[in-house]
């Protein structure tokens, strides 16, 4: 089952990462994650040695396939999306959050991405880390 990808008239190479622009885009610009992307991800940092702080903050959760992915590997996790799709705090703009945090984790709309990398950074608390 490919639950987690965009609608589709959108391009894809390497597990969605690549959006066409000559296609029709989500609604509002909405592509889900795919969790085995978080899982492998998750995988390789413990190899590494990395560790993420206890609690991670994904502000666009959508449909809540990071969020829940984390939650299998025993993360705290706090969700919120601008737009209700089923799963965690919905109505919550992380755009004019002021809310800090040890580490955002998350796959943000693309044409509000770079938004997202600077204001996750803005609240981060010291030594924190951001993830998009």
């Amino acid at each position: 089952m490919k639950d987690w990808t965009g609608n589709s008239k959108s391009g894809y190479i390497i597990d969605g990462i690549f959006r066409d622009a000559n296609h029709e885009r989500g609604k509002h610009d909405f592509y889900g994650a795919n969790p085995h992307s978080v899982n492998l991800f998750l995988q390789k940092i413990k190899e590494d040695g990395i560790v993420l702080p206890e609690t991670i903050h994904e502000p666009a959760c959508g449909q809540g396939h990071i969020s829940k992915a984390l939650e299998k590997h025993g993360y705290n996790v706090i969700s919120s999306d601008l737009y209700d799709y089923g799963y965690g705090n919905s109505g919550i703009d992380f755009l004019q959050n002021t809310e800090k945090a040890d580490c955002f984790l998350t796959n943000p709309p693309y044409k509000f991405a770079l938004e997202f990398v600077k204001k996750s950074i803005e609240n981060l608390n010291p030594g924190g880390v951001s993830i998009m």
